[in-house]
């Protein structure tokens, strides 16, 4: 991202490792930019893959379950 801040496949890269890493806020906020830097860019199918990631951590929260593996069993 320092090399090049209009790269669309870093800040998917970013919000993926952040993601594995249980740091759910963080991967939303990267995927939100790779969300902007694509749509900038004219970059569909990045745009896309990037909203779909944002849409399931978001849909994730709203149901309580930010659990990163998935894993917590519901009571």
């Amino acid at each position: 991202i320092a090399a090049d801040p209009a790269s669309t496949q870093a800040y998917l890269s970013l919000g993926s490792a952040h993601e594995l890493q249980g740091e759910l806020a963080q991967a939303i906020a990267a995927y939100e930019q790779a969300a902007a830097t694509a749509a900038a860019a004219g970059e569909d199918t990045l745009q896309a893959i990037a909203r779909v990631r944002l849409a399931y951590l978001l849909q994730r929260g709203a149901n309580g379950s930010l659990d990163p593996a998935g894993t917590t069993p519901t009571p």
